[in-house]
């Protein structure tokens, strides 16, 4: 199995287009909310860009929230919107992302809205059967880039990190990431990418996690 490690949004989007899974590493906090939601019953999670992003790739924050909205219909089931700044009024966060908000109102679907707290966000709303989007000036934009790209549109793309979350302790979190995503490769391969290469964390993490897939993929 191929498998690679990339950073930034660019190179999530270089990784779909070849049909590589991609496994996006966003640690403060993208993908750590997103597992703390996956740890308390969450049924799928997206990600997306704000409205202004310096990143170079194509930005369509209205697929991804189309593409959410869907998916929430689709199981019957209601959708949490998680938005930057991580804190403060819920108007800022709709205007910062007002292009997904805009989608989801045509959608005909009112999210629960909340910040981007990586694992609080579990504290805070009930995530049990729920669809979660994460608008994210990193994560959400490696996500989305990623997501546009792949054959498989969002079923190519999953998260992972290595804080803990939804009660995860240790290395747990960072296992369960894995995991999903061996669940989800399949011959196209596997790339980690951190999202932003100007985060060390995430560059760390990432490099965590790919040493964590190369052991896997070892023992089979």
């Amino acid at each position: 199995m191929l498998l690679t490690l990339t950073t930034d949004a660019s190179g999530a989007r270089e990784a779909a287009l070849r049909g590589q899974l991609v496994v996006v590493v966003d640690v403060i906090d993208m993908s750590t909310t997103c597992e703390a939601a996956y740890q308390n019953g969450a049924a799928a999670v997206f990600g997306a860009s704000p409205d202004k992003t310096s990143s170079p790739v194509p930005q369509n924050p209205e697929q991804l929230a189309a593409w959410a909205a869907e998916e929430a219909k689709r199981l019957g089931t209601s959708l949490v919107v998680a938005a930057e700044p991580r804190t403060g009024p819920e108007e800022v966060q709709r205007e910062v992302a007002s292009r997904v908000f805009a989608t989801l109102a045509r959608k005909g679907v009112e999210p629960e809205v909340i910040g981007n707290l990586g694992a609080e966000t579990a504290r805070i709303v009930d995530f049990q059967g729920k669809v979660l989007l994460v608008v994210s000036a990193t994560g959400g934009v490696a996500f989305e880039a990623a997501a546009l790209a792949h054959p498989k549109g969002p079923k190519g793309v999953v998260t992972a990190t290595i804080a803990r979350a939804g009660g995860l302790r240790g290395s747990k979190a960072a296992e369960a990431g894995v995991d999903r995503a061996l669940a989800r490769a399949d011959d196209g391969g596997i790339c980690v990418v951190a999202a932003s290469g100007q985060s060390l964390e995430d560059v760390l993490a990432a490099q965590y996690l790919f040493e964590m897939f190369v052991e896997r993929l070892r023992r089979r």
